[in-house]
Parts: C-alpha cells; sequence; structure tokens
C-alpha cells in the first residue's frame, strides 16, 4: 500500500512539473527581484521638474534594461520616460531626473521595471512653484545701548546707530504649510557683469528675508531668483536700490494700540507710502494721518503687544524702506467704561468720648 502510494505521488509531482514549468518560464518568472525603498526628495517642481535619487535592489547597471514610468493620482495619462532621463545607476541606486507635470499638481507614482527583474514603484507628489510678487530693499536701524539699557552716544553728541540691509521678498508656495524651510540657501542676484547671492535667514510660505553680501552694487537692474529643494524657482527684475529717506526719532517709545505716533526722519516721501508696525512674524500696515519730508503722523494698528515692535517707512515707488528695530512699545487700547451712579459710603465715623 505504501508503495503505491510512493508512487502515486512520483506521478503527481512529474505532471505538475511539465504543467507548470512552461508556463512560469512563459511569464518570465524569476527568483531576482527588483525593489524600491526610497525618493529623495518626494515633493518635484510642477514647471521644472527635479532630479531625484531612487533607492533599493535590483536595478542593476545598464540603463537600457530599465523602463520608467510615471502615473498620476487625478488623471489617467502615463509619461513614460527614456533611458536619457536617468543620469547615473547602480543595483542599489538610480538617479533620474523628473520631468515637469505640464500643470498638473498633485500625487503621482514613480515606476521602474528591469527586463526579467520585475517591477516596482513609489509615491512622490508634484507641488507647486514659488512665485515672487514684489522685492523691497529694507535698510534696518539698530539704537546701540549698554548693557544696562542706556543709549550710547557719539562724541559729536548723536545716537550711535548700526545700519544692515536686507532684500524682503513677498510672494506665494515659498514653503509649502507646515515647513520653513523649503527655500534654498542663497537667493541668486545676477546683472550685466557678475551674479551674487543674498544669505536667507528667515523663509515663511510668503516671506523670505536675505542679507545682501557686503560688496554689493546698489542701483543696477538685477534679476532676482528664488529657488525651492524640489527643483521650482521665481524670477524677478528690478533695480536693487538704497534708500534715500531715514528715521531718526519717534514721538514715543511706548504707545496704545489706536493712538497717533509721529515719525521723524529725512527725505520721507510724501506720497507713495506705506507704514508698517510689527516683525517678521507679521506686519500691519498703519493708517498715514499725515505726511511731509520731514515727519508722518499715524495711527497704531492692531498688533502684538507683548514684546517690542519695529517701525517702517516704504518708499513705494523705489521699493525701498528703512526700519527702526525694536524700538517701540505697543500697549492695549485702554478698556472703556461707563459710570452709572456713584454710592456714598454708608459707613459712621465715632467721635471721641469724654
Amino acid at each position: 500500500m505504501n508503495g503505491l502510494k510512493r508512487i502515486f505521488s512520483i506521478i503527481l509531482v512529474v505532471i505538475l512539473t511539465i504543467t507548470y514549468v512552461p508556463y512560469l518560464d512563459m511569464i518570465g518568472y524569476s527568483e531576482n527581484t527588483l525593489s524600491i525603498d526610497s525618493i529623495t526628495p518626494n515633493k518635484v517642481s510642477v514647471g521644472n521638474g527635479k532630479i531625484v535619487t531612487v533607492t533599493g535592489t535590483g536595478f542593476g547597471n545598464d540603463a537600457e534594461q530599465i523602463s520608467i514610468k510615471i502615473m498620476y493620482d487625478k488623471k489617467s495619462e502615463i509619461t513614460n520616460l527614456d533611458s536619457s532621463s536617468i543620469l547615473s545607476i547602480n543595483d542599489s541606486e538610480i538617479r533620474i531626473r523628473i520631468p515637469d507635470s505640464n500643470g498638473y499638481i498633485g500625487g503621482a507614482y514613480l515606476s521602474i521595471s528591469r527586463t526579467d527583474w520585475g517591477a516596482a514603484s513609489i509615491p512622490f507628489e508634484y507641488v507647486k512653484d514659488p512665485s515672487i510678487g514684489k522685492v523691497i530693499t529694507n535698510t534696518e536701524i539698530k539704537i546701540e545701548r549698554d548693557t544696562d539699557g542706556n543709549i550710547i552716544k557719539n562724541p559729536d553728541g548723536s545716537v550711535k546707530r548700526s545700519k544692515e540691509t536686507y532684500l524682503e521678498i513677498y510672494g506665494f508656495n515659498f514653503n509649502l504649510p507646515g515647513n520653513n524651510d523649503n527655500i534654498e540657501d542663497y537667493v541668486e542676484l545676477e546683472n550685466k557683469e557678475s551674479t551674487m547671492a543674498a544669505r536667507v535667514i528667515y523663509q515663511s510660505e510668503g516671506y523670505i528675508k536675505a542679507k545682501l553680501p557686503e560688496n554689493f552694487v546698489y542701483g543696477d537692474n538685477y534679476s532676482i531668483t528664488i529657488k525651492n529643494k524640489f527643483g521650482g524657482s521665481s524670477t524677478i527684475e528690478q533695480i536693487i536700490a538704497l534708500a534715500e529717506h531715514d528715521i531718526t526719532q519717534l514721538s514715543n517709545l511706548k504707545v496704545n494700540i489706536g493712538s497717533t505716533l509721529t515719525i521723524y526722519g529725512t527725505n520721507f516721501p510724501t506720497t507713495d507710502l506705506s507704514v508698517y508696525i510689527g516683525d517678521e512674524n507679521g506686519e500691519k500696515e498703519a493708517v498715514v494721518d499725515a505726511a511731509t519730508i520731514n515727519q508722518i503722523n499715524i495711527k497704531v494698528p492692531q498688533v502684538a503687544t507683548n514684546q517690542f515692535q519695529n517701525v517702517k517707512v516704504v518708499n513705494k515707488v523705489q521699493k525701498t524702506a528703512v526700519t527702526l528695530v525694536d524700538e517701540l512699545e505697543v500697549l492695549p487700547s485702554p478698556t472703556p467704561f461707563t459710570v452709572y451712579a456713584i454710592t456714598p459710603n454708608a459707613g459712621t465715623k465715632q467721635g471721641e468720648q469724654r
């Protein structure tokens, strides 16, 4: 009986081998398998595309054996990339130039296949490119103080001040929500003679502050370019000039929201000007009541009252600004109240007993 079972088992194995082995060959079965572990970065510019690095196993060393496709979450199209999109390849890493998305924004998949090794895919995202709206050249003025907070005077009796000049860039999509490091570390500045860089020291979703180099030449026309880490960029052309106006002092260093503040200085624009109160975390435009070349009267806007604020005067025509830094303390508006009646104290006073 056991002999018959053994013979039957052998016959069954032979039948299965004859039946399935040709089928496995037909579908290209292989014990070798291609796999993908990561893609860096996992976000790509809509307008420019981006070079990404894909890590995994089984890529091999021959780009001609690799097929690459991009599939999209929200549309049925498939983009096929040829071998020229592969910049480098080894068995565990491929560098690929992913093209722009022709306006598509959202999720996508990068699929990589290799002859006789199968295929694998990994998700990534096409994101909006940054967009520059305006650029202001801002000279920040700081009043020098000693360790006790007293103002330091120059030998001639004037207040000692220090100045630093920055580019302030306003726009959209500089950073993805919840991130403040998507912009590259330098803003590119190019004129007819050279290319320079302004170092980014602060960035948010719609604002970039960059320190201009010490040898910067003012008054020339520049191409100003910002780039993000996903391949996106934005460029604007304008003259970068130093402000001709200056702030010398304020009528008060401690004011209430809604009260009048007078800003004293020189060469103020009397039209096409704006005044802002705030800091890098946010500014509020003040209502200008009156302006001459030497003084500006404003109403103090609703701003934070837990820290010192900057006062900025902008020449909108020249696209320049001067900011007095950390000198204004803004207090909440006094809370109004109404007195309806006053009731005399009904207590008694005891006299001296004799």
